[in-house]
């Protein structure tokens, strides 16, 4: 019963994207197939927000990896967004995470969320996974640490 439960989560966390970009016809963009600025319309955001929040929480470690991957990008996408609850759950899960994996995409999405506008360039790389997208950002915190960051 709990597996169609997780199950029935990610199916609903996939649907919200599609949904967006059906409504707003004519903004459909060609594959690679990942999250950008058009699939997060004004009226599914905050139910995003709420279904991403309680996916941060799921058993399933793959679930929580791309929402704090969603979430990162929404960060960046729309800084103005208040998510006050989900940055401290990020926090949490930076400290107290299941996996090393959990804990440091949770830690360069704590980043992130601290100077959204520092990570603008992410927006614009063709990754097609959370992987790619994480590693551009922790090339970007280790570019700016040693002070390669080259304007």
């Amino acid at each position: 019963m709990k597996a169609y439960k997780v199950l029935a989560a990610s199916l609903f966390l996939v649907s919200i994207p599609v949904l967006a970009q059906s409504s707003r016809r004519g903004m459909q963009h060609d594959p690679p197939h990942s999250a950008a600025v058009w699939s997060y319309a004004e009226e599914y955001t905050q139910k995003a927000i709420k279904n991403y929040a309680m996916a941060l929480n799921s058993a399933n470690d793959g679930v929580v990896e791309s929402v704090i991957a969603h979430l990162t990008f929404l960060r960046i996408d729309l800084p103005q967004l208040d998510l006050k609850k989900i940055e401290a759950t990020l926090i949490n899960l930076a400290e107290t995470g299941r996996t090393p994996v959990i804990r440091y995409k949770a830690y360069l999405a704590n980043i992130v969320f601290e100077s959204p506008a520092s990570f603008v360039k992410s927006l614009n790389t063709e990754a097609t996974n959370s992987d790619l997208f994480f590693s551009d950002i922790a090339s970007q915190v280790q570019k700016t640490l040693l002070g390669q960051n080259i304007k």
